[in-house]
């Protein structure tokens, strides 16, 4: 990502936390989903087939698991921020979640296309039973419900619960709602328009989840493990059974004889006795969150995995195979129309957004980053890898890097700043180093900067380095000679500082506890605090464009005169920024459990324009000017040669609109079309690297 490169404004801080939703503007004014990938964030799964059906965070994903040994994603689709759970019948799918209005019907006869077909109203749904032709739903109240054909719920019938329900278990005519501090409810549901209660069973621990074998069920209890219930009086249940599991049990499933336990072990107990049930086997997957069996299959799952045991041995679940996720992501660079994002897990994922609708990644790369710059000229990718220093790529072929070198920092190299060929390294918590990286292949060591400092992330503007400092605050270093860095000043502030970012002439710092701190920066040799903002923040992602201020959630605001942000805009991803990048029209977004792309309100496009932009983009919005020429918008980061045409719809040129060097920002070109015919054109553009096409519908 090119940091504060020629701006005044590229910032890295951490900003607001989860307080906002949705905000209603003009339609022409919102910020909009556009696409996404690398999803991450497994809620619950279900099978059907030869598909796994996963509730992400943020929608629905179906892994093709027909050959088990290789599950692979077979397609995703966008639902909200907060699905939690989900349930397959037939050729429909449902999804809901607690903090959710909403229940999603999605069609998926086809897998590989799966469709939204209504998004009915019903609120905080914490559970969900498919059972014959109607849904079971839960969250203080039980009821069934029906969808007609045009997927509106029809309520059935409904009964009261008095708590929190966190899982339903249906088996014939009888139905038990697993529930926080309440135990378990056991509902007569012979007939669906008058559910009854016969019975409840307050237990020690929040009940999680159950499952019903014969006239036993067998319910998962934090901290008391399972609880085995007699059922043969569902009026008058008994406890007649138990086996001691440690810690959570989030999920429980039932094959013959055996019951497989998702614990922190996941677990194998023997209850061909169920009043004495014996453990026999556990430990072969970690931290699993929920399982589903069918036939001689056993799918567990966690927020990173879904794994496929063989059970054909009950005793002895065999791993099959698993679908991992990518894993949190924590830093986006973008070069023309390929995004690198870094991911937790050691891989780099190289995506081509071309079509934001749809990103596709083309390939991976393993690195351990941290963060990332790129060169002036975007042929080299520096990259801080933690313990492993500084690794430098040959970007030249965006899709193809190649490694070029590596550099050991003595630290925990967590940030880097490459400006005019000098990178600027931060050693989380030790030091700063200053290199010069003008020949990537032997870059020379310049100076390091290590008195007293507890640095945790650096912004750059004219000769002065702005540290958030894990002590002092905020420290100000001069650095108008680069081998001989001065410190200034440094400034307190309410906590510990975690990121910054600077903005026009303001520097704001964020931590994890405190707010925002806004510090004026007019005169950085008198740097003056103007305000701490209490809000509370996540302390890692802010991001200034001109005038604007892109943070958490995601979070557009206008800082006053006094630098004080004030939200104009808000779109809600449920988790905070892990890094966000602008790219032309676009907010390129990474988080813990996805890489997302939301089109911006045109206002906000049409100003930022007056700045220099961060990467080549030709804008996919044109419009026929009062002389009848097609007005077209591109951006250039840099001085650039520029080849613009317009070609028919069959790729064969027509006109030359530009081919000359045009200085850096934003700028309009006309094609004088007046001799074209109305119909379908191409405009395509060339710069360096960067090539685009748009389609131009000419109509007068």
């Amino acid at each position: 990502m090119k940091t504060l490169r020629n701006y005044s404004a590229y910032l890295i801080t951490a900003f607001l936390c989860i307080l906002f939703s949705k905000i209603c503007i003009a339609a022409s004014e919102k910020i909009e989903y556009v696409g996404s990938a690398l999803w991450s964030g497994i809620r619950d799964v279900t099978v059907s087939g030869n598909y796994a059906y996963c509730a992400f965070r943020y929608g629905l994903g179906i892994i093709d698991v027909s050959n088990p040994t290789v599950p692979i994603i077979a397609s995703t689709l966008y639902l909200d921020p907060y699905i939690e759970n989900i349930e397959v019948a037939e050729n429909f799918a449902y999804l809901s979640g607690s903090q959710l209005d909403d229940i999603f019907i999605v069609d998926v006869s086809n897998p590989r296309k799966p469709t939204l077909i209504k998004r009915a109203h019903y609120a905080h749904i914490n559970a969900l039973r498919y059972n014959k032709d109607y849904v079971i739903l839960s969250d203080t109240s039980f009821s069934i419900v029906k969808f007609d054909n045009s997927g509106n719920p029809i309520i059935l019938g409904h009964s009261h619960t008095s708590s929190w329900t966190m899982h339903i278990e249906v088996a014939d005519k009888m139905a038990i709602a697993s529930s926080r501090s309440e135990g378990i409810t056991i509902y007569d549901i012979s007939n669906p328009h008058r559910p009854q209660i016969l019975s409840q069973m307050i237990m020690a621990g929040d009940a999680n989840a159950s499952a019903i074998k014969g006239k036993f069920a067998y319910v998962a209890v934090g901290g008391l493990g399972i609880q085995i219930v007699d059922l043969s009086n569902p009026v008058v249940p008994v406890i007649c059974g138990k086996y001691d599991l440690e810690g959570s049990i989030l999920g429980i499933s039932i094959i013959g004889d055996y019951a497989y336990v998702a614990d922190r072990y996941l677990s194998v107990l023997d209850i061909s006795n169920p009043k004495s049930p014996k453990l026999v086997n556990r430990d072969f997957m970690r931290n699993a969150l929920g399982i589903f069996t069918m036939k001689d299959r056993l799918y567990a799952f966690n927020e990173g995995s879904v794994q496929i045991f063989d059970i054909k041995n009950h005793k002895c679940p065999n791993l099959m195979g698993k679908y991992l996720t990518p894993g949190s992501l924590n830093h986006i660079s973008v070069i023309d129309s390929i995004a690198y994002i870094f991911a937790e897990s050691g891989l780099l994922y190289i995506v081509d957004i071309k079509t934001p609708q749809t990103p596709k990644v083309v390939n991976t790369f393993k690195i351990n980053a941290t963060a990332c710059d790129l060169s002036e000229d975007e042929k080299y990718a520096y990259i801080t890898c933690a313990n492993d220093g500084l690794s430098i790529l040959d970007i030249s072929d965006p899709i193809n890097p190649k490694k070029l070198n590596q550099i050991t920092t003595k630290g925990w190299a967590s940030d880097i700043n490459v400006i005019d060929s000098i990178a600027i390294i931060t050693n989380y918590d030790k030091n700063i180093l200053i290199l010069d990286v003008a020949n990537p292949l032997i870059p020379r060591y310049l100076a390091q900067y290590d008195n007293s400092i507890s640095p945790r992330k650096v912004a750059i503007k004219d000769n002065f380095l702005y540290i958030a400092d894990g002590k002092s605050g905020l420290v100000v270093i001069n650095i108008a000679d680069i081998i001989h860095p001065v410190e200034n000043n440094n400034y307190k502030i309410s906590s510990i500082s975690e990121a910054i970012s600077v903005s026009d002439h303001f520097v704001y710092i964020s931590d994890n506890e405190w707010g925002i701190s806004v510090f004026d920066i007019n005169n950085p040799m008198q740097v003056r605090l103007n305000n701490e903002i209490p809000i509370r923040s996540n302390g890692t992602c802010i991001r200034g464009v001109g005038p604007y201020i892109f943070g958490d959630n995601i979070v557009i605001c206008k800082p006053d005169t006094l630098g004080i942000p004030n939200i104009i805009y808000s779109y809600n991803l449920s988790l905070p920024p892990s890094d966000i990048s602008i790219w032309g029209q676009y907010a390129l977004i990474t988080d813990q459990d996805g890489f997302f792309i939301i089109s911006l309100p045109p206002s906000i496009v049409r100003t930022m324009r007056a700045f220099v932009p961060a990467n080549y983009y030709l804008y996919d919005s044109y419009q026929l000017n009062d002389e009848g020429k097609i007005d077209l918008f591109y951006d250039l980061p840099r001085d650039s040669k520029v080849l613009l045409t317009a070609n028919s719809i069959a790729g064969s040129a027509i006109d030359t609109i530009i081919c000359e060097t045009k200085k850096e920002g934003t700028h309009k070109a006309e094609w004088n079309c007046s001799s074209a015919k109305e119909g379908d054109y191409i405009c395509k553009i060339r710069s360096g690297a960067y090539k685009k096409e748009i389609k131009i519908e000419l109509r007068r």
